[in-house]
């Protein structure tokens, strides 16, 4: 049976593997493969020193049935005339990669953007990391020229200016371009430059951060964001309420938040990190904050207003100078503000939480921070927690005014310690 439009429209993909059928009556090897996942392509079968081979002529939709049994016929004559349609293809596609110019690090970087941060969480932070130390260095350099010297050198310099941190996170970014860029062929990348250098030997083991605010600093800083402009003051405001992470609020849409009916705010599984929506009951400190802000997509928008509040390090540097005044201004004898970065704040307010009586205990500490609850936990215990979530955070706000003002703090339902 001959094959037709509405038989190729019909036909189903199997539960597993791929099914194949030929065009009975028509040009002998002519057919149409159809996989698990639902791809329909035509193929050609024949025959080549004893040996079966396909030819794949290109996908249902992409090619009409007409178009592709013509090409069919096309593929026997040759191969009639002793030659290999399938081998010499695949010739054809090696000596135009050979002849090919190769791309430079910032295509490369274009394709990688389009091809695998799209899908990630943290895709639009790994980008500016890339055009802020990478880009203007390699940008124009053919991606089969980049060296392990190249690499070590901006690594380098970020291990001299101070910033180890730093240094490993351009380390691993950079190994996770290359490492993908080897695995397309068009690239002709046959190696990583980066494969052999071992983030431990080059920048030293990881040093978990264990930094946390002391009470003057809590105060210094919440003065200091008094005296910072929008969109930053206000950023950082919510960061020392929420405890959630930087991208987590600096990404808010206005349509995340509901500000009447539930009061709480719903950060998509795409901003988590635990891949899971994550709600927020929303408290008074919080609504203040929020309220006073202007309207527009983004809570939390960039200069040009096309996107959300980016490039932290000027404005965080600020912070830190005004931070200093005003622990100078409390203490005249205090010299210096000890380093501390935005993500320091989740790791304070955390552990000043375990001071207060949360309502059941650490399950509800670890929830704020949308942490990753056991296995078994996470399995069977399908409750949100919002209440006792909403009455920490207001323990939290009541803890934070009395470390402003130099008070000791006036905890309500003590009784609830017993539960912790």
């Amino acid at each position: 049976m001959s094959l037709t439009e509405l038989g190729v429209r019909k036909l189903r993909a199997p539960k597993k593997g791929r099914i194949e059928r030929y065009d009975r009556g028509g040009v002998r090897g002519f057919g149409i493969r159809v996989t698990e996942l639902g791809v329909k392509s035509y193929i050609f079968l024949y025959v080549r020193g004893g040996r079966r081979r396909r030819y794949t002529i290109g996908r249902v939709g992409e090619i009409s049935l007409d178009a592709a049994r013509a090409k069919a016929a096309e593929l026997r004559l040759q191969v009639r005339l002793g030659r290999d349609p399938g081998a010499e293809e695949k010739l054809a596609r090696r000596l135009a990669l050979a002849a090919a110019v190769p791309k430079t690090f910032a295509e490369v970087v274009d394709l990688y953007e389009k091809r695998v941060l799209a899908r990630t969480r943290r895709g639009r932070e790994i980008r500016q990391t890339i055009n802020k130390h990478m880009v203007p260095i390699w940008g124009k350099l053919p991606i089969t020229e980049i060296t392990n010297q190249h690499i070590l050198n901006v690594v380098e310099t970020k291990i001299d200016a101070g910033t180890p941190a730093g240094a490993r996170r351009v380390l691993e970014i950079a190994q996770r371009i290359f490492r993908w860029a080897t695995t397309r062929p068009e690239l002709r990348l046959e190696r990583s430059p980066g494969e052999k250098l071992s983030p431990t030997t080059i920048v030293g083991k990881r040093v978990e951060r264990d930094r946390t605010l002391t009470d003057p600093e809590w105060r210094a800083l919440a003065r200091a964001i008094q005296r910072l402009e929008y969109p930053f003051g206000p950023f950082v405001h919510l960061l020392m309420l929420t405890a959630l992470r930087r991208s987590e609020i600096s990404h808010a849409r206005w349509r995340e938040l509901d500000l009447t009916d539930q009061k709480q705010w719903t950060i998509p599984k795409e901003r988590m990190k635990n891949d899971r929506a994550h709600v927020v009951p929303l408290t008074a400190g919080m609504l203040t904050i929020i309220n006073a802000l202007p309207r527009g997509e983004f809570l939390f928008p960039n200069s040009r207003g096309s996107g959300p509040l980016a490039g932290h390090s000027t404005r965080k540097a600020k912070l830190d100078q005004v931070m200093l005044e005003e622990l100078q201004r409390e203490d005249p004898s205090v010299s210096s503000l000890t380093p501390w970065t935005l993500h320091d704040i989740r790791r304070s307010v955390r552990t000043k939480m375990s001071e207060l009586p949360i309502p059941e205990g650490d399950v509800v500490r670890e929830l704020i921070l949308a942490h990753a609850r056991p296995q078994l936990h996470r399995t069977y215990d399908q409750y949100a927690y919002l209440a006792e979530r909403r009455r920490a955070y207001e323990l939290w706000e009541e803890k934070l005014t009395s470390i402003l003002e130099k008070r000791s703090a006036a905890v309500i339902d003590l009784a609830q310690r017993g539960r912790t």
